[in-house]
């Protein structure tokens, strides 16, 4: 709830019915009119001050996944191996940003190596559609990456087909000279955008429908990035099986 504009809700209401007797509180005194129009805002924005409106992320905002230096060598519970850039698409933003992919030797076989050429606040990322089915066996995601050049937040995105974006963000996390294990619930995933699927969605993950996963780099300064040149390794995207199982 957001208390300030419930406050201002409750003082409006209040004029409202205050201004009805005159000279009271040194209030002028207001129309039937007048109250009635002053009453009916109030009551609009004390709604707005309780109603649960999901909001975007801000910029440094990161859950608090498991974050593991050189982690043991296991493939179990594969999502994608990474092996080939097969099916993994580019995109990049439109401030003079570059992307580049290619398959390279990685944490076990071949990985998918992003290197990038980030301008400030800029963007790149490879996509790929998935089988949802197969992300509801898992509690969550991990992933190893290593990487090196100018630090930069990595994302990690879950896609619905209407393109409602649920994401994560480790910020400065594309420098890492070992290779690192990550791990994600998808209670920690965060409605992003569009605004209004979000609030239709009530910010709750849906696997059912997520039909893309996306990893992205970018640069957000208010998060300590440093704009530049840099190259990340992906490899072994897993799930995260329960306890129970």
């Amino acid at each position: 709830m957001n208390e300030l504009i419930f406050v201002a809700g409750i003082v409006l209401i209040a004029v409202a019915i205050i201004g009805g007797f005159t000279g009271q509180f040194n209030i002028p005194q207001l129309s039937n009119g007048q109250r009635r129009a002053l009453g009916i805002f109030g009551i609009i924005v004390l709604i707005i001050g309780v109603w649960p409106f999901p909001i975007s992320p801000p910029p440094n905002h990161i859950p608090t996944p498991t974050h593991t230096e050189t982690p043991p060598s296991t493939t179990t519970n594969i999502i994608d191996q990474m092996e080939s850039t097969m099916g993994w698409y580019t995109y990049k933003d439109d401030k003079g940003s570059s992307i580049n992919k290619k398959s390279i030797l990685g944490r076990t076989d071949d990985g998918i190596e992003i290197s990038y050429d980030l301008k400030e606040w800029g963007w790149v990322l490879i996509s790929k559609n998935i089988n949802s089915g197969k992300l509801s066996e898992y509690e969550g995601l991990r992933f190893y990456h290593k990487g090196s050049g100018d630090p930069n937040t990595i994302e990690l995105k879950l896609i619905y087909e209407d393109t409602t974006t649920f994401g994560v963000v480790w910020h400065g996390a594309t420098v890492a000279d070992d290779w690192v294990s990550v791990e994600v619930q998808y209670s920690d995933f965060y409605c992003w955008w569009p605004a209004d699927n979000c609030l239709h969605y009530g910010n709750e993950l849906d696997l059912e429908k997520v039909r893309k996963i996306e990893f992205g780099i970018s640069n957000k300064p208010d998060g300590g990035d440093i704009y530049g040149s840099g190259w990340v390794i992906i490899d072994d995207v897993q799930g995260i099986a329960s306890e129970s199982k």
